[in-house]
């Protein structure tokens, strides 16, 4: 197997895995995460000061870690339209 081909595989791999990653992300953390921005928005609930660092720090963390995860998808992505956009198309001539 050629070095493109695998390095094809493998990006492709890592496609699957960020996408996975983010289903996961989006499927665990989505209600529960709804539910926290609209318990710290509420105006009638007291929150200290030490919840809101807390929330400010994980909010911070957390969309690191999803910003890190798209940028990985999307770099695997182009890798792999690029290896089939240079895949010589077969000709009509026959």
């Amino acid at each position: 197997m050629d070095r493109l081909k695998k390095e094809y595989y493998s990006n492709f791999a890592q496609l699957m895995g960020s996408t996975f990653l983010m289903f996961v992300f989006a499927a665990t953390l989505g209600e529960s995460t709804i539910n926290l921005i609209v318990v710290m928005n509420d105006a009638d609930v007291e929150k200290s000061l030490t919840e809101h660092a807390i929330f400010w720090v994980g909010a911070a963390f957390f969309t690191s870690i999803w910003c890190l995860t798209w940028v990985w998808f999307k770099k695997a992505e182009k890798i792999c339209v690029d290896y089939w956009l240079s895949r010589k198309s077969p000709s009509a001539d026959g």
